[in-house]
C-alpha cells in the first residue's frame, strides 16, 4: 500500500489517498486520528456497517477494514466546498445538476428496507467526480431510520445546513431531514453563502438572487421549511420538481411576453381609436364651421350696420 497525499480530516479520522499494488487501484484510507485508543472498526463502526449495508450501490465501496484504518473505493474529482471557495458560487442550471443527482443517491438510501438517513449532507461531504456527476462521501454521521426509536442517540449535523430537528428534541432525523440539507446545500450554491446566519436567508427570500429563478428558489424553500410535514414527502417529488423547473421558467416567460403583447395591442388600439375619433370631430368641426359661417359674417355685418347707425344719429344730435 502506498500512500499518496492527505484529502482532509475529521474529528475523529484522517483520510488519505493510496494506491493498492495488489488491487492495482486508487483507494480512500481513513485512519483512526492519533490519539485514539479505540481501533477502526470500533471507531468507524456504524460508517462501515452502513458502507457493507450498500455494497457500493448509493455509496463509496467498503474494500477492507484493519486494525488502524478503513479502505474506502476512491473517486477522482475535487470536493464541493473547494469548487466553492474558488467560484464564489456556481450557475444555476449546473447547481441544479449536482442537486439531482445528490437527490438520487438519497433516494437510494431512503428507500431500502431498512432506509438510512445520511444526515450531514454539506459541500464538503461532497464529490464532483472527473465525470461530472455529484457523489457523497463520508458516511461517518449516517443512521438507519428505525419506526420504533423517538429521536437519535446523537445529535449530529453541520450548522448552517442541518434541520431543525437536529437539534432539539423533535424527534429522529428522517428523509426529511436529509430534504432540508439538501435544500440548504443547493441554496449556497446559488448564492454563494453558507447561511448560519438567519438574516441573510431572510433577506434572500424578500429580495431572490439575481441571476437565479424564482423557480430554483421555489425548490429551496420548499426543502428547508422549517417543518418536516411542509417540505417534500421523497426525494422523488424533488428530482421531479428540478425536471420540471425549465419548463416552469419557460411558461413564467411566455405568460410574461404574452401580458406584453395583450397591453401593447391595447395601448395600439387607443392609439389608433383616439386618432380616428379626433379625425371624425376634425371633420365635423370643419364641416359644421363652413356652413356656418356665411350666416356668421351676415350677423356681424347687419351688428356692424347698426352700429354705424347709431353714431350718425347721436352725431346729428349734436
Amino acid at each position: 500500500m502506498k500512500i499518496i497525499r492527505e484529502l482532509g480530516r475529521g474529528g475523529t479520522s484522517k483520510v488519505y489517498l493510496a494506491y493498492d499494488q495488489k488491487l492495482q487501484r486508487y483507494v480512500t484510507l481513513k485512519f483512526v486520528k492519533d490519539g485514539t485508543c479505540e481501533s477502526a472498526s470500533e471507531v468507524f463502526a456504524s460508517e462501515v456497517e452502513i458502507l457493507k449495508r450498500l455494497g457500493g450501490n448509493g455509496g463509496p465501496e467498503l474494500l477492507g477494514v484493519e486494525k488502524e484504518y478503513i479502505k474506502i473505493s476512491y473517486v477522482s474529482g475535487e470536493d464541493l466546498l473547494s469548487i466553492l471557495k474558488k467560484k464564489g458560487k456556481l450557475k444555476e442550471k449546473e447547481a441544479l445538476k449536482y442537486t439531482a443527482d445528490l437527490a438520487e443517491t438519497l433516494r437510494i438510501l431512503h428507500e431500502r428496507n431498512e432506509p438510512i438517513i445520511y444526515r450531514d449532507l454539506k459541500p464538503a461531504n461532497i464529490i464532483i467526480g472527473d465525470d461530472g456527476k455529484a457523489r457523497l462521501i463520508d458516511y461517518g454521521a449516517a443512521r438507519i431510520f428505525r419506526d420504533d426509536v423517538e429521536a437519535d442517540t446523537v445529535n449530529l449535523g453541520t450548522v448552517g445546513y442541518a434541520a431543525p430537528e437536529q437539534f432539539g428534541s423533535l424527534g429522529q432525523s428522517s428523509q426529511q431531514t436529509d430534504i432540508y440539507c439538501l435544500g440548504m446545500t443547493l441554496l449556497q450554491m446559488v448564492s454563494g453563502t453558507n447561511l448560519k446566519d438567519s438574516s441573510r436567508l431572510n433577506e434572500i427570500k424578500k429580495k431572490g438572487i439575481r441571476g437565479v429563478s424564482p423557480e430554483t428558489l421555489d425548490v429551496v424553500y420548499r426543502c428547508i421549511k422549517p417543518s418536516r410535514k411542509e417540505r417534500y414527502k421523497n426525494c422523488r417529488e424533488i428530482e421531479k420538481a428540478i425536471k420540471k423547473v425549465p419548463e416552469r421558467v419557460r411558461h413564467r416567460k411566455m405568460l410574461r411576453y404574452l401580458k406584453i403583447g395583450v397591453v401593447s395591442a391595447i395601448v395600439a388600439m387607443v392609439i389608433s381609436f383616439s386618432a380616428s375619433y379626433y379625425d371624425q370631430v376634425k371633420e365635423f368641426v370643419t364641416c359644421d364651421v363652413e356652413q356656418r359661417l356665411p350666416a356668421v359674417k351676415m350677423r356681424f355685418y347687419n351688428a356692424k350696420q347698426r352700429i354705424d347707425g347709431a353714431l350718425e344719429a347721436i352725431e346729428e344730435e349734436r
